[in-house]
């Protein structure tokens, strides 16, 4: 995709991280002001405790953002820092854009450890563990030892996971869609099922949608 396609507006907020540096880890927002199509995007500096982050020309950024329909992330570097009559700076007009639409569910890939509980545990030892080994807004697909019911049968998933810094307890109901024997990188055998999610509460709903995304955001570092 080509960065003029996303349709941005002044003012619409820009997430960096520097590479090749120190502070590789530190993720800044800044600003877009405009952009000179296949020439440079403005947008304000990075600032740090109302200070601002010393950089140098050819500095390279992984860069994240968000617009109404795309997930997206780009490399650039700065081309010139100005600091009157405010502080600003021209990056290099990126090449191509990643992006991923909204409107089709993004599947990513995790080692996410779950508590699974269906009907046919619970007449046996309750709840079995599990690994979530890929997970989307609409389902996820799992991998256990245990047999946890049949196609059509309802499930929930119980596990923890950390948005922001917060850890909390993530609870969703699915259906089991479908199963099958597969080895493991081990050259063991276990069952993977593919489960669909069920419309949840609002609160569990937001916390899966923050976790996906991020997860997402996460394989342009």
């Amino acid at each position: 995709m080509k960065f003029e396609d996303l349709h941005l507006c002044v003012g619409d907020s820009l997430q960096v991280q520097f590479l090749n540096d120190e502070c590789e880890e530190e993720r800044y927002t800044i600003k877009l002001l405009g952009y000179n199509k296949d020439r440079s995007v403005i947008a304000t500096t990075p600032m740090l405790h109302g200070k601002i982050i010393r950089m140098r020309p050819g500095q390279e950024f992984n860069i994240r953002l968000t617009s109404p329909r795309f997930m997206c992330a780009f490399r650039s570097y700065v081309e010139t820092i100005h600091t009157q009559p405010y502080s600003y700076m021209h990056l290099g007009y990126p090449a191509a854009v990643e992006a991923i639409d909204y409107r089709k569910s993004v599947r990513v890939k995790v080692n996410l450890g779950v508590s699974l509980i269906t009907k046919s545990l619970l007449e046996e030892s309750g709840q079995c563990e599990a690994s979530v080994a890929d997970i989307s807004i609409s389902g996820a697909r799992l991998q256990t030892n245990s047999q946890i019911g049949e196609i059509g049968d309802a499930v929930t998933l119980i596990t923890n996971v950390t948005l922001a810094d917060i850890k909390r307890e993530l609870l969703i109901t699915g259906i089991l869609r479908s199963q099958k024997r597969i080895n493991t990188t081990n050259d063991e055998h276990c069952n993977e099922y593919g489960i669909e999610f069920l419309p949840g509460d609002e609160e569990n709903r937001l916390a899966l949608y923050c976790y996906v995304y991020s997860q997402f955001a996460d394989t342009f570092a």
